[in-house]
Formats: C-alpha cells, structure tokens, sequence
C-alpha cells in the first residue's frame, strides 16, 4: 500500500544509514523499523526473575514465633558481650 508520510530529519538519516549498512532500500529499512518497533518482545528471551534464598539450618516445619525469641535472645547476648569488654576495658590501666 502506498501512501504519505512525513519522517523527522534526524529519523530520515538513520533510516538511510540502516538501509545502506544493510544493503537494502529505504522502504524495506523503514518498514523492519516499524515492525521491531510493533513487536512486543519474546518472553523467552527475558531473564527469569529469581529471588535468592538462604538455608536457616531450619527444620521445614519450624514455628516461625519462635523466630523473635531466638533474635532477642541474640540481641541480649551481643549487648552482654558489648557491656563486659567495656568493663574490661575500664579496668585495664
């Protein structure tokens, strides 16, 4: 089908340079162009999304309240240890 179109400057002169690195006509570059612009791309080339994951030491069916126990257990030990080097270093002349 023919009909009119007008192309921006800056576009018409890529269009050239394709057509020519191509070796073929301005009309074929222009609708390739068209065309890759209307395809959506392929699914199969997208990178599947993954997400990471870590082993706990966990067992499968761990009672995830628990969870908050063993933090604050661990918070209070860290703090604990914090506490006595300072003390250890007070007493250190």
């Amino acid at each position: 089908m023919r009909t009119t179109v007008d192309i921006n400057p800056d576009l018409l002169d890529r269009l050239r340079k394709l057509a020519d690195q191509e070796g073929i006509s301005l009309k074929d570059a222009l609708n390739r162009a068209i065309t890759r612009g209307l395809t959506p791309p392929a699914a199969a080339r997208r990178k599947p999304f993954v997400i990471p994951t870590f082993n706990l030491g966990l067992d499968r069916f761990y009672d995830i309240r628990k969870i908050r126990h063993h933090l604050d257990q661990e918070d209070d030990l860290r703090l604990l240890g914090s506490m006595r080097r300072r003390e250890d270093e007070r007493e250190d002349p």
